[in-house]
């Protein structure tokens, strides 16, 4: 008995672990990793540096349209547009509003870059400026789950919304890492300023599982590509 206990609880050991660990060669890792990178992050990256060859077969051909989009994006997000939360102060309002201001272009890009639709430019941008954001997420696991669920009630409105592709890749990006912040606060749950949720840690990982299911059966190559290596990632920082 004692050694089926072991036995059972060395298993769950190797399971946890390995579910982070990607299978690839190194190559294929770093250039899925590119991809990732330039999605999130806009600018930041070089989109043109993606070697296409050493992604999936499958998201080969699809990466170059990705690419061609991404470099003639233009925003359409202007400063003015952007509105900071009242309780910042003028200083910090002046500091702070460059990196809101960058968030949303980067979604505003992805968006344009990932999905080719008539009025895609003006629905990116639209989306981009009125989405909930967090400038710091801290560690934390209710700010990407906030910014998850915004996300979630958009598209059960609006279903059959062109920004469908981005939407669910969004989810499940934001869904990893507040379940990243879960695992934290519950590791560290008896910290004084550490507040842990089993209830919601449980619920947000049916949450997630349900979208990085349909993610991985999307239509779109470069959806299903960019789920698979958000689930078997080890760390989605660089």
């Amino acid at each position: 008995m004692r050694f089926i206990k072991y036995t059972i609880f060395f298993l769950g050991i190797f399971v946890l672990s390995s579910h982070y660990c990607i299978a690839g060669t190194k190559s294929e890792i770093e250039s899925e990793k590119l991809l990732y990178n330039t999605f999130f992050y806009g600018d930041y990256y070089d989109a043109e540096k993606i070697p296409a060859n050493s992604l999936p077969e499958y998201a080969r051909e699809r990466v170059g349209e990705y690419v061609k989009r991404f470099i003639n994006y233009k925003s359409r997000i202007e400063k003015s547009h952007i509105k900071l939360p009242a309780r910042l102060r003028a200083r910090e309002a002046e500091m702070l509003g460059g990196a809101y201001l960058r968030k949303r272009r980067n979604i505003e890009k992805a968006i344009v870059s990932l999905v080719n639709e008539k009025e895609i430019e003006d629905l990116a941008a639209d989306y981009a400026l009125n989405a909930k954001l967090y400038y710091e997420w801290e560690g934390s696991s209710d700010a990407p789950l906030g910014e998850a669920m915004y996300a979630i009630k958009f598209l059960k409105g609006k279903p059959d919304t062109p920004l469908e592709p981005y939407l669910t890749i969004f989810i499940v990006n934001r869904l990893r890492h507040s379940l990243n912040g879960f695992e934290y606060e519950k590791q560290n749950r008896n910290e004084p300023m550490i507040k842990y949720d089993e209830k919601q840690h449980n619920e947000t990982l049916k949450t997630y599982n349900f979208y990085l299911d349909n993610a991985k059966k999307h239509a779109d190559p470069l959806v299903k590509c960019l789920s698979i290596y958000i689930a078997n990632a080890e760390s989605l920082y660089d």
